[in-house]
């Protein structure tokens, strides 16, 4: 038999398929940061789905007639002084008894009294959501003076709570709908 010479070069057909490692990198490259883009806006829209819009407080206005005819003391004179509903006050005082508990509730520790505390005071998006706080998240900080209406609508307050941080809270207290009850929906840190 005839011995063979080994050919000199090898033609393109001879050359095992070879595969490029810098496109295959490129190529896991791309695949990871789609995957990460897809992930980032997912979580950007659920984000936004899942947070309650903070509703919009109305400007009060109020008007007041004057009675068809004021009465006069004897010896006295000048206008008759100012009259407040006793339904407002008394909602007042219940605004800011709820906003002041929430935030007893919003810094207690013990896992099961945050949660009854939180069920009283907030609303169930608001409770569930701060429920998932961890201890360790949980500022130790305390309130710094009682709790003030900052604005009020109809159904709608904004009540400020000053604390020891010298910080304020904005806490967002809405009539329940059908239901006389306040709850919080609403809480942050108003910017500086």
């Amino acid at each position: 038999m005839p011995r063979r010479r080994p050919r000199p070069y090898r033609t393109t057909y001879d050359l095992p398929s070879r595969r490029r490692p810098v496109r295959m990198v490129w190529l896991g490259l791309a695949a990871v940061l789609g995957v990460v883009l897809a992930f980032g806006g997912v979580a950007v829209v659920s984000r936004a789905i899942s947070r309650p819009a903070a509703p919009v407080p109305q400007p009060v206005t109020s008007t007041v007639s004057p009675p068809a005819a004021t009465p006069t003391i004897a010896g006295t004179a000048g206008p008759s002084p100012t009259v407040t509903a006793v339904g407002d006050q008394v909602d007042d005082a219940v605004i800011t008894g709820v906003a002041g508990r929430f935030v007893d509730a919003w810094l207690q520790r013990d896992r099961a009294k945050r949660k009854t505390q939180l069920a009283q005071t907030a609303n169930g998006e608001l409770a569930l959501a701060l429920m998932r706080t961890d201890a360790q998240n949980i500022p130790r900080i305390k309130k710094n003076g009682a709790a003030v209406i900052d604005s009020r609508a109809e159904g709608v307050a904004i009540v400020l709570q000053p604390m020891t941080d010298s910080t304020v809270l904005r806490i967002t207290v809405v009539m329940q709908p059908g239901s006389p009850a306040w709850l919080v929906s609403n809480v942050d840190l108003p910017a500086a």
